[in-house]
């Protein structure tokens, strides 16, 4: 019976609000405060997948504030094929479109065999934010199995995906989509290992 009402709870069509431009930020600061929540409390992995959506809730606010931008790149049109509305993106999508754009400027886009040493020597912000999508996909087990067997997310891990996302932030594009500001405050007020 508890099956058969959250079936039909969950499925249940409902008039959605539109999305707004407080709506999205409000989310953006609310996935950074609980990801340093959980690194308070040393939860690693938790953290990290709070900031890789963070992450991808600033991308997602930039696409939105700059549609003429992101219209005319081959991204958009491949994804938007399949899917129209950007609420329904994956964070691959919106990094490539950043990458794409310039806003996340990246040396290795597409390379698949290059090594870590070549990324961390000569990378830059848009390589290595693919640092933090790889960290929030441990969240699936058969992935975390399959690629990371021994791995345990500790706070090393955590602060290098801190510091990406932050580095992100600060992007001057972001800047002009006032993402940075909510979320370079909170940054300030809520530091790991400050408290």
């Amino acid at each position: 019976m508890l099956c058969v009402y959250w079936h039909t709870a969950m499925t249940k069509k409902r008039r959605r609000k539109p999305v707004t431009e407080s709506r999205r930020l409000r989310l953006i600061r609310f996935y950074h405060s609980e990801s340093v929540r959980c690194a308070r409390t040393r939860a690693y992995l938790a953290a990290s997948v709070f900031l890789a959506a963070a992450l991808e809730g600033m991308l997602m606010e930039t696409v939105a504030c700059f549609p003429s931008k992101t219209r005319r790149t081959a991204t958009w049109r491949i994804v938007s094929r399949r899917r129209k509305n950007l609420l329904y993106w994956n964070l691959g999508e919106l990094i490539e479109l950043a990458n794409e754009t310039g806003w996340l400027p990246a040396n290795f886009r597409g390379s698949t065999n290059t090594s870590w040493r070549a990324v961390n020597a000569a990378g830059t912000i848009g390589d290595f934010v693919h640092i933090v999508r790889e960290t929030r996909n441990l969240i699936h087990p058969g992935k975390y199995l399959r690629e990371h067997p021994s791995l345990v997310v500790k706070a090393a891990h955590y602060r290098d995906c801190y510091e990406i996302v932050e580095r992100t932030a600060r992007t001057p594009i972001l800047y002009a989509s006032e993402v940075p500001m909510s979320f370079n405050a909170a940054i300030r007020a809520q530091a790991p290992g400050q408290r």
